[in-house]
């Protein structure tokens, strides 16, 4: 058993799929949209790692308050220095510093937090 897909909503998939190039550009790779409903809606797939990720724009009509209730999640992680309610990926690297680096250089929001074990977890905000 493993697992083959991964979907994540985004606010501004333009901008979700830049900063995703930017970071991880020869392990993303953009993929055909199927079914011709999904593309209409702005849906897009790719292959990312070894999983298929499929990012959904939010609608129109429901962009205010889904950014709403981002900004207040956010709030309510951030003031726990606990990112554990929120969903998010876990991609491995052996060394944070040219990704920090990156997102530096692009005004890439993110916060680097050192788990109980000692070692690192940079959280981006796609």
């Amino acid at each position: 058993m493993s697992v083959n897909k991964l979907t994540l909503t985004s606010l501004d998939v333009p901008a979700t799929v830049k900063q995703l190039e930017i970071l991880f550009g020869r392990d993303i790779e953009e993929k055909r949209v199927a079914d011709p409903k999904l593309k209409k809606r702005g849906i897009k797939w790719f292959q990312f790692f070894n999983i298929d990720l499929h990012l959904v724009p939010v609608s129109k009509s429901k962009r205010a308050e889904f950014k709403r209730l981002y900004d207040e999640q956010l709030k309510i992680d951030r003031d726990a220095n606990d990112y554990g309610i929120f969903s998010h990926v876990g991609v491995s690297v052996p060394d944070l510093s040219p990704y920090i680096i990156l997102m530096r250089r692009y005004n890439m929001e993110y916060d680097l937090i050192m788990r109980a074990d000692g070692n690192y977890q940079c959280y981006i905000f796609l």
